[in-house]
């Protein structure tokens, strides 16, 4: 199992190809050896590295539930497993428990995985004992978990948006109406200082026509000569 031999269909629905190197589950695992000295090293499960004096490899599903590890960590990381070592020393690796890291271990590569819990699936796929590895009936009812709850996360993610968004276009019709009316009682202040000028000034005019002619020509009073 490796990206090349996964294709994606027009709906991306993905359909796995290239079937030459398969072997029969009805043949003995242990004696497999051929099968399991072929295939793309960087998705190789260890106990496909096992000596003549052990056994030889060990070919079972466990194998491909590893290879599907690999895979799935290569989709989620975006970073090409094992990229740029030697095919000896991936091989080396691989046989001591070491897995794919990104930039040699300085970035957590689960802290590239949205949920949790696909990076633990991860994790338990790759493990270094083949019997520990989860079946795939096991992992395709996990992941229809974890995409559920991803649905759901999202979902609750969505009406929260929007519930902030209703928020949000409340407060700022709010704060539209409190403007206006603080604009409207401006207005209101404005029109009465303009009439309380006007009274004052037509009361000054009305005290200005009650005053004596002499008062009105500045004060003068004309004496009467007999």
């Amino acid at each position: 199992m490796k990206p090349e031999n996964v294709l994606l269909d027009r709906g991306d629905t993905p359909w796995i190809t290239d079937f030459g190197l398969a072997t029969s589950r009805s043949s003995e695992a242990s004696l497999s050896n051929s099968a399991g000295g072929r295939g793309t090293l960087h998705y190789k499960a260890p106990e496909l590295w096992r000596g003549k004096k052990k056994g030889g490899p060990l070919v079972s599903p466990a194998a491909d539930v590893y290879s599907v590890a690999i895979l799935s960590w290569q989709l989620v990381s975006g970073v090409s497993p094992w990229g740029g070592d030697m095919d000896t020393d991936i091989i080396e690796s691989v046989k001591d428990g070491d897995r794919p890291e990104i930039d040699d271990g300085k970035i957590d590569w689960r802290a590239q995985v949205a949920c949790p819990e696909l990076a633990d699936l991860i994790e338990e796929c790759w493990a270094q004992d083949p019997e520990a590895r989860p079946s795939f009936d096991d992992i395709v009812r996990r992941l229809d978990e974890i995409a559920r709850a991803l649905a759901a996360a999202a979902a609750a993610s969505s009406a929260s948006a929007a519930a902030a968004k209703h928020d949000e276009a409340l407060l700022e019709r709010m704060f539209h109406a409190e403007a206006e009316l603080a604009r409207a009682r401006r207005l209101d202040e404005e029109d009465v200082g303009a009439g309380r000028r006007e009274g004052e000034k037509r009361g000054g005019a009305a005290h200005a026509g009650d005053r004596r002619p002499e008062e009105r020509r500045g004060g003068g009073v004309a004496v009467a000569r007999g």
